[in-house]
Formats: structure tokens, sequence, C-alpha cells
């Protein structure tokens, strides 16, 4: 098991949308060049990317075990999490408006048209999917919701 992190997917997604060498992925994520270096290390450690002349670039034998652990559910589910924590720790600690939460009472009706405003938002940020630009300019979206007698007895479980 791999157990990638944050930072190491940003700089994976970085390297990914092309070959760049370290000032270049500094300034794609906005990390500090010293953070970039340590994840440039860990990953090249890991076999993920390879240095070809000035550029890192994605290796090209990635084993099959990589690749799933870069798609493993349970690794993207702790890395949604930790972004998640940081975006409500903004939000309530820092004053940013980049986190709501409301708990209402909802009809049935009430349901199926939050569904459709849902539906309507999810085929709008699917029209965005091949924006290019920077990695650190890329923004996260996050929605959804669940009963509240449901989450609390998945919490307890």
């Amino acid at each position: 098991m791999y157990n990638f992190t944050i930072l190491e997917r940003m700089v994976l997604e970085s390297i990914n949308k092309g070959d760049k060498g370290l000032y270049e992925i500094v300034e794609d994520t906005g990390l500090e060049q010293k953070v970039c270096e340590n994840v440039l290390y860990s990953l090249m450690a890991k076999g993920l990317i390879k240095i070809s002349g000035t550029k890192y670039i994605i290796s090209d034998n990635l084993s099959e075990g990589i690749i799933a652990e870069l798609k493993n559910q349970l690794n993207m589910t702790v890395e949604i999490n930790t972004l998640v924590r940081e975006c409500v720790k903004s939000s309530l600690m820092e004053g940013e408006d980049s986190f709501k939460f409301k708990k209402v009472y909802m009809s049935e009706s009430d349901k199926k048209f939050l569904k459709g405003m849902l539906y309507n938002l999810e085929s709008f940020l699917d029209g965005l999917k091949n924006n290019k630009g920077a990695t650190k300019e890329e923004t996260f979206i996050f929605w959804g919701g669940e009963n509240y007698a449901k989450a609390v007895n998945k919490y307890i479980s």
C-alpha cells in the first residue's frame, strides 16, 4: 500500500498535465519550493515519476498496484475528508466563505426540486472539465445531503 498524500496527488496532477521542471511545478501548484522538492523525492522513491533532462515526467511503467492505489476509494476518501475539513476550518475559524452547511426539513417535492438543481449544477461542472489552467487555481466544489438519523447511525456503527 502506497498511502498517497494530498501533496503527492497535487504534484502528480500537475506533472500529468505536462512534463515540468521544479520551478514550473512550484508555479503550477503554489506550493513552496522545499515542499515540492520533498514531494518529488517521495514520488521518485515510489517509482511514480522520473527525471528526463530537467523535467519531471510520469513513469511510463507504473504497476497495476500503483494505478489501483491512485484510484482506491479509501485513499480518495481520506484525501477528500482532509480537503473538506480544511475548507470547513477555513470557513469557521478564519471567516472565509468557502463552506456552507444547512440542516433543513424537506418534503418529497422539495427533495425532487433539490435533486433537479443538483443535476443542473453537476451538468454545469461537467462542462468545465476540459478547461485548462494552473493546478493551484482549480476550485473544489462539493455538495450532497444525507438524512440526519442515517448519518448519525453510520457514525456510531
